[in-house]
């Protein structure tokens, strides 16, 4: 498992939507047992149990 303080990153550090979910879909694939794939920012969690979910990473624009 990698050290959790090779993520930590500068304040200003910006992340766009495909940046955010490799790095939740990596996660996710480390926590859960279940099929996960990504499409665009979208993220398809399939787990033994027969649930599904989909989650989606939007960036919020400041208006």
């Amino acid at each position: 498992m990698t050290n959790s303080a090779s993520f930590l990153q500068p304040a200003n550090k910006t992340y766009s939507e495909k940046e955010l979910t490799t790095g939740i879909l990596f996660l996710m694939k480390e926590y859960y047992v279940g099929a996960f794939c990504a499409n665009g920012n979208e993220i398809i969690a399939t787990f033994e149990n027969g649930q599904r979910f989909t989650l989606s990473i939007n960036e919020i624009k400041e208006i």
